[in-house]
């Protein structure tokens, strides 16, 4: 017996990084859901709300240093659900494509860029809906890339080139950055959500 237990341990891949405990309560699922795009954009949500609630308990304290994750964990959030929200808009309108969406850009004028496609998928799934909610956010993600084009200004000091991100910030409000971001992402969760629900009802409805 104590034999075949040592055999087993022996078995499994070295460290305990990304394996089960003993306490399950701590024991993360991952990977039960195959179109999961959605649960990775809220994660990343979760991850910088918790982050505000902690800068907002402590009054104030490490937010200097917090703001750096607050904003690349929005700023993720936001491009997830982008994603999710064509990906579920191009399968409901009969416009899949054999490759997920993809790049950092959201809102360039000068790329095609993911929010253009999100928006024109709106519209067209609800062509009554408000135009001003959409331009509200597409404002937030223009501005969002004034600053930080690809995602990568709040992950490092420095880009490829050794050229400082950020470098005409000197402050960040995190009350009004919250807001601008949270309006944003919650618009984007509502498109991808409708569009994933359409989606599967319309499977169910499907005769076999």
């Amino acid at each position: 017996m104590i034999a075949r237990m040592r055999d087993k341990e022996k078995s499994k891949p070295p460290g305990d990084l990304f394996r089960s405990g003993d306490n399950w309560k701590l024991n993360a699922c991952v990977n039960f859901v195959r179109d999961d795009w959605s649960l990775y954009a809220e994660g990343f949500h979760m991850g910088a709300e918790a982050l505000i609630r902690g800068v907002v308990d402590s009054r104030g304290q490490s937010i200097d240093f917090l703001i750096y994750p607050i904003a690349f964990c929005y700023r993720h959030a936001i491009e997830l659900q982008l994603k999710a929200a064509v990906h579920w808009g191009r399968k409901y309108l009969g416009e899949s494509s054999p490759t997920y969406p993809h790049g950092h850009t959201l809102a360039s004028s000068q790329r095609k860029a993911l929010w253009e496609e999100c928006r024109s998928i709106a519209e067209r799934v609800w062509p009554e809906g408000p135009q001003n909610e959409l331009d509200d956010v597409e404002k937030i993600l223009l501005e969002s890339e004034t600053h930080d084009p690809i995602g990568q200004a709040f992950r490092y000091p420095v880009d490829s080139k050794g050229i400082r991100t950020k470098a005409d910030l000197t402050h960040i409000n995190l009350q009004e950055f919250h807001a601008k971001a949270e309006s944003a992402y919650k618009l984007l969760d509502g498109i991808s959500t409708g569009c994933q629900a359409m989606w599967e009802q319309r499977m169910e409805n499907v005769t076999p």
